[in-house]
């Protein structure tokens, strides 16, 4: 297995591309996942419960604090976080955003109020390709002391650079001082909580699918044309304001040998990729140049069933995925080709699609992500086979030959063969329904 001191020199020098600017009861549930669902050939995923207290004043927007449970919920979330330089340092990928919330205690004294929770949160391992995904007994530890502040708010502003390590060439703010966090930092004076966090589970892994039926939609009512459409959504370059898009349109028509045709006064270049029979897929690429790139992305998450981001990832703050009602109804597989979008934004996905009926989130949306720091020019490299992949398979499954259609697994390898050391997976498949029909 890789060593922790390899992924961390991986992270350290991908960052130098990367940075810019409820419910009571844990465990599994009947009918449902309580984990979010991760497939990959170079990680596993494991489910731990974490155990924290949170100290804040009930002031100002959260004066209701003591009552307020989506108030409390909130802050979990952001001391939930804090949690990433300690996990890190044994070679996890923490997920920001609890799965479940169990509140065990709230009480009010001198207008502070204490919360004790015990949260349900996912973790990311690297593994080699060859290893076979550990048991829990196979894992070294399983219970780990994670120091985090009692009051996850205005860390910065109490501490600034007494409470944090390794930020380089970027600026410290409060919204990333949980990525540089070093509670055991000589003259750091934060007030700490010693949280416990158990690893409880290490999820399995059997072989999955894309929902190709569900990706076989009606494109053209007169043609008689199925299949789905994809939007790539590069953003602005950190020099060249086209260099992402470029190298996107690069990889379209060299390596996949399309032409595209300009829409809407330059907006996006349409392509379209014929399948065998009457299938297809249509891809649009949007010049991030061409109107307000988050209303673009919104947009796109209403209209499209592939939607592709590539840029930086702002330590899990871009606004792209945070209005529920943005979002398709129908199934979609969102990517985030971002650093660590894993831990950052697969979670928001899940929750934006989560309904009464589906409160996984998972039964609407695949979310391709990244475990570690990633590379812009690795974006058109592993774009390229998640394309060709979910083209063989509706080419495939429209013909008949079902047996012919990739999995997930094998969409993700090849992703992981184009950009060695950045954990590509697929997050909510774990559950997928279609499976090619048995062979006589």
């Amino acid at each position: 297995m890789p060593s922790h001191r390899f992924w961390s020199f991986l992270l350290a020098t991908s960052l130098l591309g990367c940075s810019p600017a409820g419910t009571d009861i844990l465990g599994p549930q009947p009918g449902g996942k309580t984990d979010t669902g991760w497939i990959a050939d170079t990680s596993y995923e494991v489910g731990a419960d974490l155990e924290g207290t949170i100290v804040r004043e009930a002031s100002g927007t959260y004066s209701d604090l003591a009552t307020d449970r989506a108030l409390q919920e909130q802050l979990v979330d952001g001391q939930v976080k804090f949690g990433k330089t300690t996990m890190a340092d044994h070679g996890y990928h923490l997920n920001q955003l609890a799965e479940k919330v169990e509140i065990v205690d709230t009480t009010e004294t001198d207008g502070k109020v204490t919360i004790t929770y015990r949260a349900q949160v996912d973790l990311v391992h690297s593994k080699w390709k060859s290893d076979p995904v550990p048991s829990l007994e196979d894992l070294d530890q399983l219970e780990f002391e994670v120091m985090l502040p009692l009051n996850p708010e205005g860390v910065y502003y109490r501490n600034h650079e007494d409470c944090a390590e390794g930020w380089g060439d970027h600026s410290l703010a409060d919204y990333n001082y949980y990525y540089y966090f070093a509670p055991d930092k000589q003259g750091c004076e934060e007030a700490l909580h010693s949280g416990k966090l158990t690893i409880r589970e290490v999820y399995p892994v059997s072989t999955v699918y894309p929902e190709y039926d569900r990706l076989l939609g009606r494109l053209d009512q007169d043609a008689g044309t199925v299949g789905f459409r994809a939007a790539i959504l590069p953003n602005s370059g950190d020099d060249d304001p086209l260099s992402r898009f470029n190298v996107h349109k690069q990889m379209i028509e060299d390596k996949l040998g399309l032409t595209g045709e300009e829409q809407e006064d330059g907006k996006y270049v349409r392509y379209k990729w014929a399948g065998t029979g009457t299938s297809a897929m249509v891809i649009d690429l949007y010049n991030p140049q061409k109107g307000w790139f988050t209303t673009t992305f919104r947009k796109a998450l209403g209209e499209y069933q592939l939607v592709f981001y590539n840029g930086h990832s702002a330590y899990g703050t871009q606004p792209f995925l945070t209005q529920a009602d943005a979002f398709s109804k129908d199934y979609q597989i969102v990517m985030m080709h971002s650093c660590r979008s894993y831990p950052y934004y697969a979670r928001q996905v899940f929750r934006a699609k989560a309904t009464d009926d589906d409160p996984t989130g998972f039964v609407a949306a695949d979310v391709v992500a990244t475990g570690e720091s990633s590379y812009p020019d690795d974006s058109p490299r592993t774009l390229r086979p998640l394309l060709e992949g979910l083209h063989q398979g509706i080419s495939a499954v429209h013909d008949g030959r079902e047996d012919e259609a990739p999995s997930w697994q094998s969409i993700v390898a090849r992703m992981n063969n184009a950009a060695w050391g950045i954990l590509y997976g697929a997050a909510g498949v774990r559950s997928n329904q279609w499976q090619p029909a048995a062979q006589p």
